[in-house]
């Protein structure tokens, strides 16, 4: 799927899925949560990957669109990444629902049941993945001369976003003025056993440098300098 195929579902197919789509495709919670806002590759988010002419697309419906093209260091294997990153985990719910609706066929040909590392996954053909994480739903989609198993790709780069970063700093991240855009922010959420929330979030420049994040510290925020 590419930019040109994001058109607007018809509720016709969109009833379709919800009626095909039962709880049995989506993975139970897990025990921590994730959100990604200004999700932004980094340098070494997939190793052995180069990145290239990445770009953001407005949808014009609060869905950012990211693609990336990606090649295997020293293959002819490439890939074209792309991460609609939505407001959260139940719009990415429903958007990973219309982009099975988009690929047209029996959404039970599509889904992998259960799932065997995300939160939902879908096989829409040779060379295509689809997948569901927290706010996010990523198509990997082989676009080289040798079909590359795009699965093995989405399972690493789903690996890379649940990852928590471990080398934080405690300085004050970039989250306004010039270069705020292109912060990315990671939210883990992690529910007690009472049922209360503990969040930890963290802001990753495209640098890769990462630094721990407070609430008046995100993006959007109030208290934001």
């Amino acid at each position: 799927m590419s930019d040109t195929d994001f058109t607007a579902t018809s509720r016709a197919q969109m009833d379709a899925v919800g009626q095909a789509v039962g709880e049995e495709a989506f993975a139970p919670a897990p025990e921590e949560e994730i959100s990604v806002r200004n999700f932004g590759f980094t340098a070494d988010m997939l190793p052995g990957w180069i990145f290239a002419r990445a770009r953001e697309i407005d949808t014009g419906r609060g869905v950012r669109l990211i693609q990336v093209n990606a090649q295997a260091t020293g293959s002819e294997s490439m890939a074209r990444i792309e991460i609609l990153e939505t407001e959260d985990a139940g719009q990415g719910r429903a958007l990973f629902m219309e982009t099975l609706a988009r690929f047209q066929r029996d959404p039970a040909d599509l889904l992998r049941i259960p799932p065997r590392f995300a939160e939902a996954e879908a096989v829409p053909g040779q060379g295509t993945f689809v997948f569901l994480r927290g706010n996010l739903v990523v198509t990997v989609a082989s676009i080289g001369a040798v079909i590359l198993q795009a699965e093995d790709l989405a399972e690493a780069l789903d690996q890379s976003i649940c990852k928590k970063p471990q080398d934080a700093s405690d300085s004050k991240p970039v989250t306004s003025g010039r270069g705020a855009d292109r912060t990315m922010v990671k939210s883990f959420t992690r529910r007690t056993a009472r049922g209360d929330a503990r969040q930890e979030a963290f802001a990753i420049s495209p640098d890769g440098s990462v630094a721990r994040v407070s609430d008046s510290d995100e993006p959007g925020q109030k208290g934001s300098e």
